[in-house]
């Protein structure tokens, strides 16, 4: 199995470097996990390396908030030979709130993705939109990047070195529009189904 995998995964960087834009007909799908704990601000973060979530305006109107969340979602991940992906993920998350919150969450993420042989990374950038399925009906998008590591028979997700500012743009529900950012810390892997 290891061969196996090690095998497919070196095609696909191979496809990726060496097939025409046009030849994308064949694809490779996975399925994972992830765990995401988060701070959210609407206000920002200070800027790196301390990122610190800014303070909330006294008084101001408008959707204001500093929460910690914490989600688990499963996914499914098509990478396509020319280097384009489409993902789906399903979640739900817990907010640390004055009141606390559970919601659910499914998103749709359309990107690209590149696969490093000397490294063996496989690195990710999407663009997103998410629907509440409930504890809540908003709608909005972000965008989101990751790296995975070839760990054996897995892609294993990797921190980046500094971590990075996503901003989520919440278009419905409740107080839209608005945008605020967030710093996560993740771990998940994602492993061959075809």
């Amino acid at each position: 199995m290891h061969r196996l995998f090690t095998a497919l995964v070196a095609a696909i960087g191979l496809s990726f470097s060496v097939l025409p834009v046009s030849a994308g007909a064949a694809t490779f799908t996975l399925a994972g996990t992830t765990f995401r704990s988060c701070w959210e601000d609407t206000e920002g973060f200070t800027s790196p390396p301390d990122l610190q979530p800014i303070p909330l305006p006294a008084g101001s109107p408008g959707t204001h908030f500093l929460r910690q969340t914490d989600t688990s979602t499963s996914s499914t991940v098509v990478l396509n030979t020319n280097g384009t992906l489409t993902s789906t993920i399903t979640g739900t998350t817990i907010r640390s709130t004055t009141t606390g919150r559970v919601n659910g969450s499914e998103t749709v993420c359309n990107g690209t993705w590149t696969f490093d042989a000397a490294t063996q990374r496989l690195s990710t950038t999407s663009t997103c939109n998410f629907t509440n399925t409930f504890g809540g009906s908003s709608t909005g998008t972000l965008d989101q990047q990751a790296i995975y590591r070839l760990a054996g028979t897995i892609l294993v997700l990797a921190e980046p070195p500094t971590p990075v500012v996503e901003t989520v743009n919440v278009l419905t529900g409740s107080g839209a529009p608005f945008s605020y950012q967030r710093v996560c810390g993740r771990s998940g892997t994602l492993h061959l189904v075809q």
